[in-house]
C-alpha cells in the first residue's frame, strides 16, 4: 500500500474519532430546560362527576347468563331444539293468525350493566296466541334472578316495527297475576289477536 493511501485512511479514522467527540459532547453538554410552574386559575365552569364503571366481572357474568339462557329457553312448537325442556308449555287461546313473535331476555346487574340474548323465534304454533316460554329449569329461578339482577323482555310481533319492552305486561305461568320477574317461565298474552 502507498503511503498516500495509508495517510489518507488514517485521516479519515481521526476525522471521524473527532467528530464522534464533538457530538458526544454537545449531547452530554445539554441542559435540561426548566419546567414552567403556573398557578391554577379558578374555573368558571361546573366539573361533571366522574362516572362510576361497572366492574369488570359484570361482563362474564352477563355472558354466562346469556349462554345459559340459550341452552334453556323453550316454548310449544319450537323448530329446533335441543334438551329443552318443553313440559307443561302451552298457549292461552287459538286465533286466526299465529304469534310468529321474535324475543330477546335481559338482565340488568345491580351496577347497570345489561346484556340481551339473541333473538329467539319464530315463537309460534299453528294459529295459537299467548305462549308460556321457560327461560330456565323447573323449579330454579330464571338466571338473572340468580345474579341478584332484573329481567327484562323485549318481542317484536309482525306488524311491529320494532321490537317493544313488554316486561311490565308479562304474566305469571297460570296467568293469575302478573310475572314476578324470578320463575322459570312466563307467559306472554300482551296484546293477542283475539
Amino acid at each position: 500500500m502507498n503511503t498516500v493511501a495509508i495517510i489518507g485512511i488514517v485521516a479519515a479514522i481521526v476525522i471521524l474519532i473527532s467528530i464522534s467527540v464533538v457530538v458526544l459532547v454537545m449531547f452530554m453538554g445539554k441542559k435540561k430546560p426548566v419546567p414552567v410552574i403556573t398557578t391554577p386559575q379558578p374555573q368558571s365552569v361546573t366539573q361533571a362527576e366522574p362516572v362510576p364503571q361497572p366492574p369488570l366481572q359484570s361482563i362474564p357474568a352477563l355472558i354466562n347468563f346469556v349462554h345459559d339462557t340459550n341452552k334453556q329457553v323453550a316454548w310449544k312448537g319450537m323448530t329446533y331444539q335441543t334438551d329443552q325442556d318443553m313440559r307443561g308449555l302451552d298457549y292461552l287461546v287459538s286465533c286466526n293468525v299465529p304469534w310468529n313473535a321474535y324475543y330477546k331476555i335481559g338482565c340488568t346487574l345491580p351496577d347497570g350493566k345489561t346484556m340481551y340474548t339473541n333473538p329467539y323465534g319464530p315463537v309460534s304454533y299453528k294459529n295459537y296466541q299467548g305462549p308460556d316460554i321457560r327461560i330456565a329449569p323447573d323449579d330454579k329461578n330464571n338466571y338473572c334472578a340468580q345474579m341478584g339482577g332484573k329481567l327484562s323482555v323485549i318481542r317484536q310481533r309482525p306488524g311491529d316495527k320494532e321490537m317493544l319492552d313488554i316486561t311490565e305486561f308479562l304474566q305469571n305461568d297460570d296467568t293469575t297475576g302478573p310475572y314476578n320477574g324470578v320463575d322459570p317461565v312466563f307467559v306472554d298474552n300482551y296484546l293477542t289477536d283475539c
